[in-house]
C-alpha cells in the first residue's frame, strides 16, 4: 500500500479514502473513485444517463436534443420546444414569469397566484375556469352572478381544425359567419372562445396550440366587426375531448374551438 502512502482503501479500488469520493464502492481513479458504468468519464452519482455514454455538456446523457436549447432530451421537461436551462428547457412563452409547463395558459400572461392565467373580470377566478369572463361573479357560479339572465338557445358553436395545424377546415368558415350572425343579432351578448386539441401532442405544447386556434377565431370575430370586448378566449389542449380519442375521426372531432355565448 506504498501507492496510497499508508492511507486505507476500503473498496480497493487504488484510490485512498481521504481522495475516494465513493470509498465503499469500487471505482475509478479518474473519476476520483466513483464508478463509471457507461465510461464516458462522468462519474455514475453525477450522471443522468449512467447506462448510456454522454458528454458533460449534457450530464452524462448523449447529445439529443431535439429542441436544440442546450438542454439533453433525457431531462428536458418540454423536449420539444426551445427552452431554458433554468426552466430544465421549458420556454416562457407569454412572458409571465411561469414556464409553459407550469403555467395554466402558457401563451397568455398572468398572474402565479391563478398560475399564469388572466381573470379578465377581477372576480379571483381565472378567465379559464371563470364560465363568464367577462362579468364579475362568484365560485359557486364558476365565475358567473347569482343570477343572470339567460343567452340565447345555441349552446354553442364549433369551428374545427386540421390535424397538429392551427388551420381551420373550409367548412368552419360557415360556423363564423353564423357566429357573426348571432352576435349582430342580439349586441347584448358575448362569447367565451375555446381552444381544444386531440391527444396526439405533449403537454404545454397542446395548451398553446389550443390557444393560437382561440385566437385565430377571435381575431376573424374583430375583424368581421364583432367588438373584442364581447370576446374572451382560453386554451384546454387535450383535457376536455367530446369523444374518446380512439379513432381518426375522433380525433377530428376533438380539434376544435368551441364559441359559448351568454349575456350579462
Amino acid at each position: 500500500m506504498r501507492s496510497l502512502r499508508g492511507c486505507p482503501d476500503s473498496d480497493r479500488d487504488g484510490v485512498a479514502d481521504k481522495d475516494d469520493l465513493c470509498p465503499d464502492i469500487a471505482g475509478l481513479p479518474t473519476t476520483s473513485g466513483c464508478p463509471d458504468l457507461d465510461e464516458d468519464g462522468i462519474a455514475d452519482k453525477d450522471d443522468n444517463c449512467p447506462d448510456l455514454k454522454g458528454v458533460a455538456a449534457y450530464r452524462g446523457c448523449p447529445a439529443v436534443d431535439r429542441d436544440k436549447d442546450g438542454v439533453a432530451d433525457a431531462e428536458d421537461l418540454c423536449p420539444d420546444m426551445n427552452g431554458q436551462l433554468r426552466w430544465k428547457g421549458c420556454p416562457d412563452s407569454d412572458g409571465d414569469g411561469l414556464p409553459d409547463n407550469k403555467d395554466g395558459c402558457p401563451g397568455i400572461a398572468g398572474p402565479e397566484n391563478l398560475r399564469g392565467c388572466p381573470d379578465t373580470d377581477q372576480d379571483g377566478i381565472s378567465d379559464k375556469d371563470d364560465e363568464c369572463p367577462t362579468l364579475p361573479g362568484i365560485a359557486a357560479k364558476n365565475g358567473c352572478p347569482e343570477a343572470m339572465p339567460a343567452a340565447i338557445g345555441v349552446p354553442y358553436k364549433a369551428v374545427y381544425f386540421n390535424s397538429t395545424l392551427d388551420d381551420w377546415q373550409v367548412t368552419s368558415l360557415i360556423t363564423i359567419d353564423e357566429i357573426v350572425a348571432i352576435m349582430n343579432a342580439d349586441p347584448a351578448l358575448f362569447a367565451r372562445i375555446e381552444g381544444h386539441t386531440d391527444n396526439t401532442g405533449r403537454e404545454p405544447a397542446n395548451d398553446l396550440l389550443a390557444e393560437k386556434r382561440a385566437k385565430k377565431c377571435l381575431d376573424n370575430l374583430v375583424s368581421k366587426g364583432i367588438a373584442l370586448e364581447r370576446l374572451n378566449y382560453v386554451g384546454f389542449g387535450s383535457k376536455k375531448p367530446t369523444v374518446p380519442n380512439d379513432t381518426r375521426q375522433n380525433r377530428q372531432l376533438n380539434r376544435r374551438v368551441e364559441v359559448h355565448f351568454y349575456k350579462k
